[in-house]
């Protein structure tokens, strides 16, 4: 598996979610100061029965965001790639964890805030086991409550900027 792959291929698409073309995922951090587009990602949320969510912390080698809280599993959508099957691949990747489209319950979207140019779909999967996450990906993790979560954001911890909207739609 390639980490943050500078070359991968992702649809470009318009402010309407609609594919107007591709983009490389290096070219990414430029949208933002360009009407140029946005692109596709996914967030995924692991609930266990107790409405906990399993929390990870990326990796301290991450170009962005290194240590921050980030969804169970995340990552871009591929060119050609719907938002689900980019959640079943995140997942798989990440958590080590195959599941079928069934398992993944779409929350909501988010649209494109604050300069960051992504179309987000947010997912819930109810799971009970803490998975084998990537160390590549992450390095610790833990089960939250929703509210924990957010007590720990606010208090200063850092985590990706998504992380509170998505919250919300839970």
């Amino acid at each position: 598996m390639i980490i943050d792959n500078p070359e991968e291929v992702l649809d470009l698409v318009n402010e309407h979610d609609v594919v107007v073309g591709t983009i490389l995922r290096a070219e990414v951090p430029q949208l933002a100061a360009t009407s140029k587009g946005f692109v596709r990602a996914v967030g995924v949320f692991l609930q266990n029965s107790k409405k906990q969510l399993f929390v990870p912390a990326r990796s301290l080698h991450k170009k962005l965001l290194p240590g921050a809280y980030d969804f169970s599993a995340a990552g871009h959508v591929a060119s050609g790639q719907s938002y689900i099957e980019a959640a079943v691949q995140e997942t798989a990747e990440e958590l080590n964890i195959q599941l079928n489209t069934s398992s993944f319950r779409l929350i909501g979207t988010l649209a494109p805030l604050n300069g960051i140019p992504y179309f987000n779909h947010i997912f819930i999967v109810e799971y009970e086991e803490t998975p084998l996450y990537n160390k590549e990906d992450f390095y610790k993790a833990e089960w939250l409550y929703p509210e924990e979560l957010i007590e720990s954001i606010k208090s200063g911890h850092p985590a990706k900027q998504v992380i509170l909207p998505a919250l919300k739609l839970l």
